[in-house]
């Protein structure tokens, strides 16, 4: 397993002790609190009825819930470092399942001085930095969590278990050898009697590895699911980003007043519930420069289901040909504006931002 080769403690410090739960939502017959970090033997020492035994991988233990109240039964799996997941000491507590119980147990957790809550993804950015995870196989964790079929789980697990990463760098290896073999070829061509390779082994070797390229390519892509795509789109600085923040409930993109700050088209699944149960597919494109779109955002407008052409004044022509559907918004509701027409929206205030979630999944209803 390849261990990164920049300063994990630069980069991401793990002097704290973090927890959360580890099992998804609903009902089970039981749910995971995981717990990783220098201080966690200590922790559970403070919270249980009894000393944890580090000896023992999993044993039976209590942890009162509060002072004097009762003492709720689980089981916890300890695993000091650098042999657990994250490279830590960690461990996981297994609890009775539902929502209240496990929500109980970390707040009591997370109760104690020296743990806090961990960000999204963190046992796995540790898991990395200790070199315990390669950065596909992180890759990997992320898209099991996010798959919605068989074949995107299938990618996935190739991703966790270092196959395809291997598989990559056989064709990496082979066009190497090849060009090496090109190269020589060139370098003797005084000498009629060297032939480094034959033109149609070459040949035959190119054509096997791109079939097996173009085998592979032709899988559903991992990140394809049957979630509709509404595609922000617009001039540059029109306020794109900050609308696609404001819309997802958290900061995902770079807003800035600097011109082209979005380099790429950024996706995140965008929840239209209660309005609409369906899965939804939010995509921050690059913005256009005098009237031209970037590749990137020619590539996310073609493929999108809505637009929402946004625009700070006047709009121009959309500069992509497309069969979206195409709502044209006006940001920065909260100053005057020349334009009309459009529907307002102020991504600081949040004013028309539900009157803009009703028509996209009206428009995708109709669709």
């Amino acid at each position: 397993m390849a261990t990164p080769t920049h300063d994990a403690q630069a980069l991401h410090p793990t002097g704290d002790t973090i927890a959360a739960i580890a099992s998804p939502p609903g009902r089970a017959a039981r749910a995971i609190v995981r717990l990783s970090g220098p201080a966690t033997f200590d922790v559970l020492d403070d919270l249980l009825t009894e000393p944890i035994d580090r000896a023992r991988k999993i044993q039976r233990v209590r942890m009162p819930m509060a002072a004097g109240g009762c003492a709720l039964p689980m089981l916890a799996m300890c695993t000091p470092g650098p042999r657990s997941y994250t490279g830590e000491d960690a461990a996981e507590l297994l609890v009775a399942g539902g929502a209240v119980v496990p929500r109980l147990v970390l707040d009591r957790l997370l109760g104690h001085h020296a743990v806090r809550a961990a960000d999204a993804g963190e046992f796995t950015a540790r898991a990395y930095f200790a070199g315990r995870l390669s950065l596909d196989e992180a890759e990997g964790v992320a898209s099991v969590i996010a798959a919605d079929n068989a074949e995107q789980l299938r990618a996935a697990g190739d991703l966790v278990s270092g196959r395809f990463g291997q598989r990559v760098r056989a064709w990496a290896d082979e066009l190497t050898t090849l060009l090496a073999l090109v190269e020589a070829g060139i370098d003797f061509t005084d000498q009629e009697d060297v032939v480094a390779i034959a033109p149609a082994d070459l040949r035959a070797r190119l054509v096997s590895m791109r079939n097996a390229i173009e085998q592979h390519a032709g899988a559903p892509a991992m990140g394809e699911s049957d979630a509709a795509r509404v595609v922000l789109a617009g001039e540059t600085n029109a306020g794109k980003s900050t609308l696609f923040n404001a819309l997802l409930g958290r900061r995902r993109a770079v807003a800035s007043a600097e011109r082209g700050s979005t380099r790429d088209a950024i996706a995140e699944a965008w929840s239209l519930a209660p309005i609409d149960p369906s899965p939804v597919e939010l995509v921050d494109a690059p913005g256009f420069v005098a009237g031209t779109a970037e590749p990137a955002a020619v590539g996310a407008i073609r493929s999108a289901d809505v637009v929402l052409h946004c625009a700070d004044g006047a709009h121009q022509e959309l500069p992509v040909a497309t069969d979206a559907t195409v709502i044209r918004v006006r940001t920065k509701a909260d100053l005057p504006h020349a334009g009309s027409g459009a529907l307002a929206v102020c991504a600081l205030d949040g004013s028309g931002l539900d009157r803009l979630r009703s028509a996209v999944a009206e428009t995708l209803r109709s669709r």
